[in-house]
């Protein structure tokens, strides 16, 4: 992806430029076999990041079980289930999600983001320093978005475990909701 502009210019100059064939055929032939490395590369990384992810969620929900499964009767009046069991769901699911995914995109933009340096280099050191001059700025609108979306993971987590907790609640006493006829109140709770 990072070389594409530059043998895409190339191509270019080979045929309205320079004229010239071979210079052209080159360029394609490096392109192709770009595309095609950069096709398989992605393949490979989405493949295994799929299975570490799915590993991962695995093992959390294991290692969050038999912590459950350890507390002492006492932790299980205080917590309800259905807190617990969206723990063990969806919160194990969307950390191990969230993780690999952070974990993917910072692998694809470091290595991204060292081929591209190398390149500017290559092509110009003083343009690519005068370039690496805003790396500051965007790095610090980057870590208060950070905090941001952190915070608001945190929400949505939370509500989560809150619906879930009403959903059985509500279910496991449904004969009492339709005693008192307060079906319509347990939906608004939901």
């Amino acid at each position: 992806d990072i070389f594409e502009p530059y043998y895409t210019g190339q191509v270019i100059d080979g045929i309205a430029i320079e004229k010239s064939q071979e210079k052209f055929t080159r360029a394609i032939i490096i392109m192709t076999l770009l595309s095609i490395t950069s096709g398989v590369c992605a393949g490979l990384r989405g493949g295994l990041f799929s299975v570490c992810m799915a590993r991962l969620n695995i093992r959390l929900r294991n290692l969050l079980f038999k912590s459950v499964t350890q507390q002492e009767i006492g932790f299980f009046d205080s917590v309800k289930t259905g807190d617990i069991t969206s723990r063990l769901t969806s919160d194990t699911s969307t950390m191990s999600d969230m993780l690999s995914l952070n974990l993917n995109i910072f692998l694809r933009s470091f290595v991204r983001g060292a081929g591209t340096l190398f390149f500017m280099f290559k092509l110009s050191w003083q343009l690519t320093i005068f370039t690496l001059v805003i790396v500051p700025v965007v790095a610090g609108v980057s870590k208060i978005y950070g905090k941001y979306f952190k915070k608001l993971s945190k929400a949505v987590q939370d509500s989560l475990a809150r619906a879930n907790e009403v959903a059985e609640e509500t279910v496991a006493s449904l004969r009492t909701v339709r005693s008192f006829a307060h079906e319509n109140g347990e939906c608004d709770r939901y």
